[in-house]
C-alpha cells in the first residue's frame, strides 16, 4: 500500500531486510544457517499501543503481543497521530529471530491507519488473525472492521 501511495509510511521490504546478512565466504552448507537468520518465522513481538486510538478501542493495557512470521517493516509514519502500535525497545518476547531483525524490528511501527479521501487506509505487516491463537491483536482487526470512522484528523 505504501509502495502505491495509499499509505504515507517509509518500509523495509523483506528483500531489503534479508540483505542486512553477509553471505561472504560462506559454504554451500552454511546456506540453511543463513536462511534461518534471515527469516522471523512465527515470534511474539511486544508493540505499544496508543490506547486513546480508536482502532485501540476496549482494549486496556499499553502493550500488545503481536505475533510476526515475515520481516516486512512500517517505518515511522509521515501522517501525525495516525500510528496505533510501535514495537517496543526491546520487543522480542518468545519465539527466534535473529538480533539483526530484532534490532531493526525495534521501534517500527506494527499498526498504522490514516485518512484517505472518505475512507481510512489501514496497514499492518503481519497477520492479526494468524490460526486464531492471538486474542489481542483479533481485537485489532475487529476493531480495524468497526472503528475506521472513528479515525478523523
Amino acid at each position: 500500500m505504501a509502495k502505491e501511495g495509499l499509505l504515507k509510511v517509509d518500509t523495509i521490504a523483506q528483500s531489503e531486510m534479508y540483505k542486512r546478512f553477509n553471505s561472504d565466504d560462506l559454504k554451500f552448507g552454511d546456506k540453511e544457517a543463513l536462511g534461518g537468520k534471515q527469516r522471523v518465522a512465527g515470534a511474539f513481538f511486544e508493540a505499544k499501543l496508543d490506547l486513546s486510538h480508536p482502532l485501540a478501542f476496549g482494549l486496556t493495557n499499553n502493550t500488545i503481543a503481536l505475533f510476526k512470521n515475515r520481516t516486512d517493516l512500517l517505518l515511522t509514519p509521515k501522517v501525525p497521530f495516525s500510528s496505533v502500535a510501535t514495537y517496543t525497545d526491546k520487543p522480542l518476547m518468545a519465539g527466534y529471530a535473529d538480533n539483526t531483525n530484532v534490532e531493526k524490528i525495534a521501534g517500527a511501527t506494527g499498526l498504522v491507519a490514516q485518512r484517505m479521501g472518505r475512507g481510512v487506509v489501514i496497514g499492518m505487516t503481519d497477520n492479526p488473525n494468524f490460526r486464531a491463537i492471538m486474542y489481542g491483536s483479533n481485537r485489532l482487526f475487529v476493531n480495524s472492521l468497526f472503528m475506521a470512522p472513528a479515525v478523523r484528523y
